[in-house]
């Protein structure tokens, strides 16, 4: 049986993402299928950096009617 998949990917650093007009900091709550991930990468942030800024050790300590402050990267 065959299965369609992905070998390779490549990132465009030629066109960054557009974040002009973007707030630096969101406050949300997880969905219910979210993970700290989710929102990391939607955001244009990290994990980590939603973890530090939560006060929070790991992604099992956030509870989903948490409201999270997610610092964005500035570009």
């Amino acid at each position: 049986m065959k299965r369609v998949c992905v070998s390779a990917g490549k990132i465009n650093t030629d066109a960054p993402k557009e974040t002009t007009g973007a707030p630096s900091l969101v406050l949300r709550c997880l969905g219910k299928q979210e993970t700290a991930w989710d929102l990391a990468k939607r955001y244009n942030t990290t994990i980590g950096v939603i973890l530090a800024a939560n006060q929070l050790e790991t992604e099992g300590d956030i509870s989903r009617d948490q409201l999270l402050l997610i610092p964005r990267k500035r570009t």
